[in-house]
């Protein structure tokens, strides 16, 4: 069994899927998206919908858009013979927020002629990132094509085209065409920090370690304009991530936001020290009301470096970037 590059969408991990003929491994690039602020005053609910139904829309759309070499003929089901390569998408879902929408096709023309084709015969606005193919025992001759899109719309994170083509029995060649968008997910509106918060305590610290540096911020000013900051951060998209090691020593950032001097903590929020932007899923900003963790955050660099003006101190270790 052997790993072939293959385009990405929207993952930074590896992604091995099985097949019934063969076990075949296929590792793919890393492709980062940036996040953007969800829409004020929009609901979530509705906004996820209308994002989710823009994603269907457009995954239509680019499999109408694919072109389709002379005299090949749709499929309503994977071809025989295929070693089951055309059974699935190559990337398998990528993420909760995935939309995917495929079409089957037979061609009587090589492998090699429809992998010429798909890479010269591109649609406008379609970019090659990814050509790649899967091998194994058993496995047919195959080839794999993969394009990417501008988003389109704000609600739409990704949108990608991937062409597999296997080398059936016959000779033709079988495809399979997948158009795969990603919507955005908006932030949800409960995750927001709580109205009666007078309080903010924050500390620096290793992991088990006593703070180096601890602040208590009581001017409502100053409380307030933090807990906007905090309300106003995106949401880390629901896409999955491979991280690597973080060490232990990395001191961490907390916020505690109290009613008064004397409440518990309403709501809680963590941050690496030496986190820079732009920050993922790997590095985001943990956030909690209550017993309730909620989705992480986004551009904490830039929220540390921002507190640290406000409150006239230095948590962050990072130095500011263009991005932060």
């Amino acid at each position: 069994m052997s790993a072939i590059l293959a385009a990405p969408i929207a993952m930074c991990a590896a992604i091995a899927y099985q097949q019934a003929a063969a076990t075949v491994a296929v590792a793919h690039a890393t492709t980062a998206h940036a996040a953007a602020a969800p829409t004020a005053h929009a609901r979530p609910a509705q906004s996820r919908a209308a994002n989710r139904a823009a994603a269907v829309t457009a995954a239509m759309a680019l499999v109408a858009r694919t072109p389709v070499a002379a005299g090949a003929r749709r499929l309503t089901a994977e071809p025989t013979g295929d070693g089951r390569l055309l059974a699935h998408a190559p990337d398998g879902k990528a993420s909760r927020a995935l939309i995917d929408r495929h079409a089957f096709y037979v061609v009587h023309q090589s492998l090699r002629q429809m992998h010429r084709y798909y890479t010269r015969d591109r649609p406008a606005g379609a970019r090659q990132i990814g050509t790649g193919s899967a091998t194994g025992p058993g496995v047919p001759a195959n080839l794999n094509v993969t394009w990417q899109w501008q988003p389109g719309k704000p609600g739409i994170i990704s949108r990608q085209t991937l062409i597999d083509m296997v080398t059936l029995p016959s000779g033709a060649t079988g495809i399979r065409v997948d158009a795969q968008v990603i919507y955005r997910v908006p932030r949800p509106a409960g995750e927001q920090v709580p109205a009666d918060v007078t309080e903010v305590d924050i500390t620096r610290a290793a992991p088990g370690q006593v703070p180096d540096l601890s602040r208590t911020v009581t001017k409502p000013t100053q409380v307030h304009a933090i807990v906007a900051l905090i309300d106003r951060l995106p949401i880390v998209q629901p896409d999955y991530i491979a991280c690597p090691v973080e060490l232990a020593s990395v001191p961490i950032v907390t916020f505690s936001f109290r009613a008064g001097r004397t409440g518990q903590a309403l709501a809680g929020a963590s941050e690496h020290a030496n986190v820079t932007e732009p920050t993922n899923a790997c590095d985001a900003l943990a956030f909690t009301t209550g017993t309730r963790s909620w989705p992480s955050l986004l551009r904490g660099a830039r929220f540390l470096h921002q507190v640290d003006t406000l409150i006239r101190t230095k948590f962050a270790t990072a130095t500011p970037s263009r991005a932060g």
